[in-house]
């Protein structure tokens, strides 16, 4: 990623038991935010460590933390990452408690980000009043162009960056970056680069990443086209979790 010029590079909290896989949301989803296990930390302050060691001081660095943990937990993790200097942690709880986001925030100097979960102003508001976020990650592909620049201008009151959520589409990433040209607090733009080798295919032309930066084009709308014969050679499949 360096050498093609990328600023910043993000992770999941990976199991090195199965290379490859984030740990399970199994209990998330069947018992709510669930303790971060001495196993998961250890593992977790390994794999940043070998992250920070290896691109330097000067590369920023994102963990997310898929609303996988309670509040104590979060803390946890949160003060483990502080000799990191992270970018910023990302949804170390849940998106339906700003207090408990607030004591994550409170009780560490780890940037704190929330949340592809918000889909609304109305959402954003209580975090953004209780100033328990330091950066606000709308999704555009969720929340639409226009609350999203709503999102933005709210936040942008209470002096809060913006990263959107993208880990989409060719067509949404040139979306996304319409809008993220457009706004006055852009922190960072999120992009999958480790993609299907067809990705650039599906589009009328390729995404011109130069540096780590995705440069627009001057074209209509958005600037490309979509070849539906392209797609139309990749249907979709049943994810397997």
């Amino acid at each position: 990623m360096l050498e093609r010029g990328f600023t910043a590079l993000k992770t999941n909290l990976i199991n090195p038991e199965t290379i490859g896989h984030s740990y399970s949301w199994n209990k998330v989803t069947s018992n709510g935010p669930s303790n971060i296990d001495p196993v998961t930390l250890k593992d977790t302050v390994k794999l940043i460590s070998t992250f920070r060691e290896s691109v330097g001081p000067d590369t920023d660095i994102i963990l997310d933390a898929a609303c996988k943990f309670n509040t104590l937990s979060a803390v946890k993790l949160a003060r483990a990452m502080e000799e990191y200097n992270l970018l910023f942690l990302e949804e170390p709880v849940p998106p339906n408690n700003p207090e408990s986001c607030l004591y994550v925030k409170r009780s560490s100097s780890t940037p704190i980000c929330m949340s592809e979960g918000l889909y609304s102003t109305a959402q954003y508001k209580p975090f953004l009043e209780l100033s328990a976020i330091d950066i606000a990650m709308p999704d555009i592909a969720w929340v639409g162009l226009t609350e999203g620049k709503k999102i933005a201008n709210q936040c942008a009151t209470y002096h809060v960056a913006i990263a959107p959520h993208n880990p989409h589409s060719p067509l949404c990433t040139l979306i996304t970056a319409h809008y993220s040209a457009s706004i006055q607090n852009l922190l960072i733009q999120e992009i999958e680069v480790d993609d299907v080798p067809w990705r650039d295919k599906v589009i009328s032309e390729p995404l011109r990443i130069k540096d780590g930066h995705l440069e627009l084009n001057d074209k209509p709308g958005y600037g490309i086209e979509i070849d539906l014969e392209e797609i139309r050679k990749h249907p979709p499949k049943k994810k397997q979790y």
